[in-house]
């Protein structure tokens, strides 16, 4: 799906277990920031599929993440925010 440029829906959103970090489904990619006392801070970004992410939950022990979109489910490593399967 293309998305014009000035539309950057978040869909989805999921901290972690220990509140340090924020993912973000924004259009069809995975947005990690880390969650500091004033601000965020952009950590990583990845394409994650074609169409919009609409689901993020973050395992328990805040190692992986997984995103789901259309018939699709993401399992993410959270420190390099690169697909596992």
């Amino acid at each position: 799906m293309l998305w014009p440029s000035r539309l950057s829906p978040v869909l989805a959103l999921a901290l972690s277990p220990d509140g340090t970090r924020l993912a973000v489904g924004c259009r069809n990619e995975v947005v990690l920031y880390e969650v500091g006392a004033v601000a965020l801070k952009l950590l990583a970004r990845a394409r994650a599929q074609l169409d919009p992410v609409q689901s993020l939950a973050w395992l328990p022990d805040g190692k992986r993440l997984l995103s789901g979109a259309f018939r699709r489910v993401i399992l993410w490593d959270a420190a390099t925010l690169t697909p596992e399967r």
